[in-house]
């Protein structure tokens, strides 16, 4: 196995895993996880970084969205994940609503390019 990995998003940073916290009773999908940890383990890439909220001066980052790409980092061992970090809550939550409406949009094409 690789010991590092590139994200596609050259704006993103590096977050370490341990200063996420995921969103709680968000269930996860087995099959989606199997085709992110798949894509990064034959490719050494993120496909598109996390997206995270965290304000400044906090030390806890909150994933908001790509629990999957969470979840695969964990499970692969890594200790930093590509996010893009936002530092106020209505900048975070009106970039989440573009991602699903984009993601939606996709679901009507067959894309699955957008899967977390």
């Amino acid at each position: 196995m690789r010991e590092s990995f590139r994200c596609a998003d050259s704006g993103a940073v590096l977050i370490p895993v341990t200063e996420i916290a995921p969103p709680h009773g968000r269930k996860l999908n087995e099959e989606s996880l199997r085709n992110v940890l798949r894509g990064i383990a034959n490719d050494s890439i993120f496909p598109e970084p996390a997206l995270v909220f965290r304000p400044s001066g906090q030390t806890t980052a909150h994933l908001t969205h790509g629990m999957h790409r969470f979840r695969a980092a964990q499970a692969l061992g890594l200790r930093c994940l590509p996010c893009i970090e936002l530092e106020e809550w209505e900048v975070a939550q009106e970039t989440l609503a573009a991602i699903r409406s984009n993601a939606s949009a996709d679901s009507t094409t067959g894309d699955t390019r957008g899967a977390t």
